[in-house]
């Protein structure tokens, strides 16, 4: 394995920090919501996949690529989200329980 310079290292590392940045949920957004808003286009980029290139549905050719944008936000929504609820849980006490799922009791 090849040593890393001093440059090369606080690249990887200013890499790394933009990368903890993006996963990281911001205050004051609702990650159930915008996992949802995604979830919701994702589920209509499958249903026009299908339409036109299973059915073939002429009408219908090509638009599901206006949606496929959304799959990979739906995932990265899913990834932030979970942090986002693991952060909430340790700020409501540290059981790792969510105010939802305190709901369910």
């Amino acid at each position: 394995v090849p040593e890393l310079t001093a440059a090369e290292l606080t690249t990887v590392e200013a890499a790394d920090c933009k990368m903890v940045a993006l996963l990281s949920p911001s205050e004051g957004i609702n990650y159930n919501f915008v996992a949802g808003m995604y979830a919701i286009a994702t589920v209509i980029l499958v249903v026009l996949l299908v339409l036109d290139k299973v059915l073939e549905v002429s009408q219908v050719a090509g638009f599901y690529i206006i949606f496929a944008p959304f799959a990979p936000c739906f995932l990265w929504s899913l990834v932030v989200r979970n942090r986002w609820l693991a952060e909430r849980g340790a700020a409501e006490g540290g059981s790792g329980e969510t105010a939802d799922s305190k709901k369910h009791r």
